[in-house]
């Protein structure tokens, strides 16, 4: 990962909120209208979802966690333009993101991590600056 994630990003739900599949309007409609494999199926879905009573909840998760297929209205290429062209934040991301955080605050050496991920003792005291920490402080 080349940027560090803030808080808010580690934090954010990443799982599909039950309103959805209990009011969604697609619930019982054709998933392939959704999966958003041509232009007809595409317009069908965004019909769909234009009368939908938990299309705003639907986008707004969308938007952080789905990469494929029309939700809330939007294509993946539509939610990447509302993320202003940010990639999608996988879990994996932040799970890496998360252990690398504790590791900077746990007790190991700056020459431990520096090698554990592959870069040098300078890279890991900015990472460590960045979080507040002095070398050798652990929170």
């Amino acid at each position: 990962m080349s940027k560090a994630l803030n808080i808010a990003d580690l934090l954010r739900p990443t799982a599909r909120p039950a309103e959805l599949d209990v009011s969604g309007k697609c619930r019982n409609q054709n998933p392939v209208w959704f999966d958003g494999e041509s232009l007809e199926a595409i317009q069908m879905a965004k019909k769909i979802c234009a009368e939908c009573p938990v299309r705003q909840m639907c986008l707004e998760w969308a938007v952080s966690n789905e990469p494929q297929g029309v939700w809330g209205g939007t294509t993946p290429k539509e939610r990447k333009k509302l993320r202003g062209g940010a990639p999608l934040v996988t879990v994996e991301d932040r799970m890496r993101e998360i252990e690398r955080i504790t590791d900077l605050r746990g007790p190991m050496t700056a020459a431990q991590l520096a090698t554990k991920y592959d870069k040098d003792q300078r890279t890991i005291f900015r990472w460590r600056a960045d979080l507040g920490l002095g070398e050798g402080q652990v929170a």
